[in-house]
């Protein structure tokens, strides 16, 4: 049977996402290049969501080697991470954006 004390805090929220968290690397219309930015469904939808109340969580598994600096600017920020489970090895999870100066 599954540990439901770990979850009582999803229970509480008006919006959980479920998803992935990525590292994302984009290049803007003006050639910069911006690498290595916390991204991932889970998390734009978190954020989001959060513009409409402020009991947001996120559900999803990261790598071990996912930023922890990057889940603490999270929490810092009001959104819920205890439904993040963190896996024992190492995920390479990236996606990469270029956004043309025409469209």
């Amino acid at each position: 049977m599954p540990d439901k004390s770990k979850s009582d805090g999803l229970n509480k929220m008006k919006v959980v996402t479920s998803g992935g968290l990525r590292v994302d690397y984009l290049i803007t219309p003006e050639g910069e290049a911006h690498v290595g930015l916390p991204g991932g469904n889970a998390l734009y939808a978190a954020v989001g969501a959060a513009l409409w109340t402020d009991q947001v969580a996120l559900w999803a598994r990261i790598g071990a080697n996912y930023p922890p600096e990057w889940l603490e600017h999270l929490a810092q920020r009001g959104l819920d991470t205890a439904g993040l489970v963190r896996l024992p090895s190492d995920q390479d999870h990236r996606t990469f954006f270029a956004y043309l100066p025409d469209g």
